[in-house]
């Protein structure tokens, strides 16, 4: 198979040119280099497994040593951009029930109200999907306001 490996190492210190020398000695290894940062390489699955393995490897080094040593800086990135992190709208943990019909989606939240949340799929499939046709699915998640399926549904709200 044909594999294009392209990559863009940070060469403001020593250790970022270090590490694009390693990048591309070994892209020079598996294949032949058509720009600066841009290798094609005829590889079967074995050779594709080890070059991805060895990249890996030399990009993985670098971000697992900084994100040990820099714990303090994410932080303060994250609690400076914390808005850009949250939804626009006010989300709903829950779940959804997709049925067959709005009469088995009604006996089936019935059923639910009764149980704790984390039994509700096993609840579900033996009861509900025991048979040779299920009648019910289940959706498990975060859900925004006004998120319609093209079944008949319930959503469950569990925030």
């Amino acid at each position: 198979m044909l594999i294009l490996i392209t990559y863009d190492v940070n060469t403001e210190t020593a250790a970022g040119r270090k590490r694009l020398r390693q990048v591309a000695k070994q892209c020079v290894n598996y294949g032949q280099r058509v720009q600066n940062s841009v290798f094609e390489c005829q590889l079967d699955g074995v050779k594709y497994r080890q070059v991805k393995a060895i990249l890996e490897k030399i990009i993985d080094k670098e971000i697992r040593k900084r994100a040990a040593t820099d714990e303090a800086g994410l932080k303060a990135y994250f609690e400076k951009h914390r808005s850009d992190y949250q939804w626009e709208e006010r989300r709903y943990r829950g779940i959804v029930l997709h049925g067959v019909s709005k009469r088995v989606v009604k006996q089936a939240r019935k059923f639910l109200k009764s149980l704790p949340e984390e039994e509700w799929k096993d609840a579900i499939r033996l009861t509900f999907n025991a048979g040779a046709q299920p009648q019910i699915q289940v959706e498990q998640g975060v859900f925004a306001p006004g998120w319609a399926p093209h079944h008949f549904y319930c959503l469950l709200n569990t925030s």
